[in-house]
């Protein structure tokens, strides 16, 4: 750049006439004043002219930009020219501190900094992905394209309330942006002590405490054999489920466990890693028994084997769990309650809180005292011992009469199973499946197959039960429809319903 600087001593001191009076030329040029070193005017060829201040760093010559002619005076200039000298003098770099401003990270390389940095070497994987989602779901839309260092309080706190229907995100994000802005704080992105996430209070969480009663229980274990034997899932996803709730252990443990980790010898899995570091799951005996009859694949090491790709175990259990609580009346119940029903039934036996901790894998003892109230039944026993004594002493009826509330009995109200579950009990073990498809139950009958599909379709034939996309009879229902086609006897009755080969 060319600059055209007019000697001092012809120009003097700045005034409006000389500002007006300067010329425009082909390139830009300065004007300096006499009097205040550094302040000047720089002429622009478009005819702008603009005051600045022109001063030293060390070697290094800066240059700022104070406003513009005519919308400051050069009185108004001068003022705050002398201002920034008297700064400069006290160590500050104005042209310096624009620069740094210019180039100050924002929120969004913050957020990158923290998951590359920070997250892959102190977090695990399924965590990283949590944080990430926080990251992109909410607070980058928010306010990811503001500077770090303009982030206020103001800007957390709101993003958290518009959250409040989603509490636990809502903590979660909390969680993430405390982290983060301390991170800034450390690599000199923040002033230290500026974290904006202080002060705000988390919403509180009603955790869920959802375990499996004792019926529930057998109904899951029933639904588990109807869909075995009518091979309506994986079986490596109902032992999946089976091995959830025989140990306690998380899904992630279960789903991506190896052949490598399991010692049956010992009754142990030794996981290198978990969710707490390295981990052994303790097997009783129905977990061992269930593991080594487990098939293995040829080329694939988990457990949990996938049916589609030869070396990796399943990938989605949810939608396989979907279907089974749904068979079993269970719809409110989650795959990590299964963890919780192994917990509960754990106290109900009267285990202490450090061996069920022990079991569960778990590092801190307050983490396993949550589910010391789970399950209600030992304290029952207890008052019912109780009352049962002083109720003797004080005449009260024995506890095995009807409840009268009233003046009238209330029986306890039956539990009103799903319509699967009415029929999961296999009675006998005949080489027929109890739960046959279309073309099993056709072969049942010794019948086409065609003709059972034209039977659903006129509602003539025999009862069936649809699944998904799935078809299935039942042996007794079969066994129901040949009695009834006999009683009716009519050859036109035979021959459009029940055609025997």
């Amino acid at each position: 750049m060319n600059i055209i600087t007019m000697d001092a001593s012809a120009v003097g001191r700045l005034t409006k006439r000389t500002l007006e009076s300067a010329e425009v030329k082909a390139k830009d040029y300065f004007v300096f004043d006499d009097e205040l070193p550094g302040f000047g005017l720089r002429v622009m060829p478009s005819g702008r002219k603009i005051f600045v201040l022109q001063y030293r760093v060390g070697i290094r010559a800066r240059r700022c930009t104070i406003g513009h002619f005519p919308v400051l005076t050069v009185e108004q200039a001068r003022s705050k020219a002398t201002k920034l000298l008297a700064a400069i003098r006290d160590g500050q770099d104005p042209s310096g501190e624009k620069q740094m401003l210019a180039q100050a990270p924002i929120v969004r390389d913050l957020a990158k900094r923290y998951l590359d940095e920070h997250c892959t070497q102190h977090v695990k994987p399924s965590t990283y992905r949590n944080y990430d989602f926080i990251l992109s779901r909410y607070i980058l839309p928010e306010f990811g394209h503001l500077k770090v260092t303009d982030v206020t309080r103001a800007h957390i706190a709101n993003l958290h309330h518009a959250m409040s229907n989603k509490s636990t995100n809502a903590n979660r994000m909390l969680e993430v942006a405390s982290k983060m802005f301390n991170l800034a704080e450390l690599w000199g992105w923040r002033n230290d002590g500026t974290n904006p996430r202080r002060h705000i209070k988390k919403f509180k969480e009603n955790k869920r405490e959802r375990f499996l009663s004792p019926d529930e229980t057998r109904r899951l274990g029933e639904t588990l054999r109807m869909a075995e034997e009518a091979n309506l899932c994986s079986p490596y996803a109902l032992a999946a489920f089976r091995l959830l709730i025989l140990t306690g252990a998380r899904l992630g443990e279960i789903q991506f466990c190896k052949w490598e980790y399991v010692h049956l010898d010992r009754g142990i899995i030794r996981l290198p890693d978990s969710k707490t570091g390295p981990k052994l799951i303790h097997l009783g005996r129905s977990a061992i028994d269930l593991i080594r009859d487990l098939p293995r694949k040829d080329g694939n090491p988990y457990l949990i084997c996938s049916d589609h790709r030869p070396d990796q175990p399943i990938n989605d259990l949810q939608t396989t769990w979907q279907k089974i609580r749904k068979w079993a009346g269970i719809e409110d119940v989650r795959i990590h309650d299964l963890r919780h029903t192994f917990a509960s039934n754990a106290v109900a036996l009267g285990m202490s809180l450090p061996m069920i901790g022990r079991l569960l894998g778990h590092t801190q003892t307050q983490t396993t005292a949550r589910y010391a109230h789970l399950a209600l039944d030992p304290v029952l026993e207890a008052a019912s011992k109780i009352t049962g004594e002083l109720g003797s002493l004080m005449a009260l009826p024995p506890p095995s009469d009807p409840l009268v509330i009233d003046m009238e009995a209330k029986p306890t109200e039956p539990v009103v199973l799903p319509p699967l579950a009415g029929k999961l009990a296999l009675a006998d073990l005949r080489d027929r499946p109890r739960f046959m498809t279309s073309d099993q139950a056709a072969d049942y009958l010794g019948v086409r197959p065609r003709l059972m599909e034209n039977w659903r379709w006129r509602k003539c034939g025999p009862r069936f039960v649809k699944v998904g996309n799935s078809i299935r009879y039942t042996r007794e229902d079969l066994e129901v429809f040949v009695g009834q086609s006999s009683e009716h006897g009519s050859k036109q009755h035979s021959r459009d319903t029940f055609c025997v080969a």
